[in-house]
């Protein structure tokens, strides 16, 4: 009876380790498929109204290097990261990051949901300046062109779209227009994942002028690791 019972557990041991193996292969699998940005869908009104106004209120600079624009999905404000280059008289050419905050979610101010809602609400933005290097700003460059070259549309996979936040990388093209990748919680893999942490440093090196000789090495070490 006792080897009897031991056989079954073997065999139950067995059983749990298979299905284990299967489960981590399928979730690899998934990972796998959804590890790119994806293209911007269509518009519809008030989208596009919300885009707007964010474009009004965070684009306050050039941004001929990439932009990075972050959309929370509750009651924080959006943020935009704007990568460019600037003449200057005294030092020529400088390469610059800014980064402006809204100080309340401009979707949630502008939703028809909202009761204090406003085509034209009165938002507060923080903006953070700093200088960065020209290989530190190309790096990142180069990571986002990559990055926005391998979207796709995600593979049906019988998964359910969750809401989270959503993150916009944007590189000018020529002729005025603009491409556009998107992160959002249905992405996911390694590439991706490095994608998100690029955006935490950038964040982080713009708002801390006391980290930055120590976070610009970080940046410089994720964007090519995208290259």
């Amino acid at each position: 009876m006792t080897s009897i019972k031991m056989s079954v557990n073997v065999v139950a041991l067995l059983a749990i380790a298979w299905l284990c193996q299967q489960t981590c292969r399928a979730q690899s699998d998934v990972s796998a498929s959804a590890d790119h940005l994806i293209p911007p869908v269509t518009e519809d009104a008030q989208d596009a109204a919300y885009h707007k106004i964010m474009r009004e209120k965070l684009f306050v600079t050039p941004a001929n290097y990439g932009r990075i624009l972050i959309i929370p999905s509750g009651v924080e404000g959006e943020t935009s990261i704007a990568l460019y280059s600037e003449a200057t008289p005294a030092r020529g050419i400088e390469f610059r990051i800014t980064c402006t905050k809204a100080q309340k979610n401009i979707w949630f101010a502008t939703s028809e949901s909202s009761p204090k809602r406003s085509e034209n609400p009165e938002i507060r933005v923080a903006r953070y300046d700093a200088t960065v290097p020209r290989t530190a700003i190309e790096a990142v460059h180069d990571a986002l062109k990559k990055e926005i070259e391998r979207r796709k549309p995600l593979e049906p996979i019988g998964k359910a779209y969750v809401d989270g936040t959503a993150i916009e990388f944007a590189l000018p093209r020529s002729g005025g227009k603009t491409a556009v990748g998107i992160f959002g919680p249905a992405t996911q893999g390694p590439r991706m994942s490095q994608l998100v942490r690029l955006t935490k440093a950038l964040t982080r090196y713009c708002m801390s002028p006391s980290n930055r000789s120590m976070l610009v090495g970080q940046v410089e070490d994720i964007a090519r690791s995208l290259r």
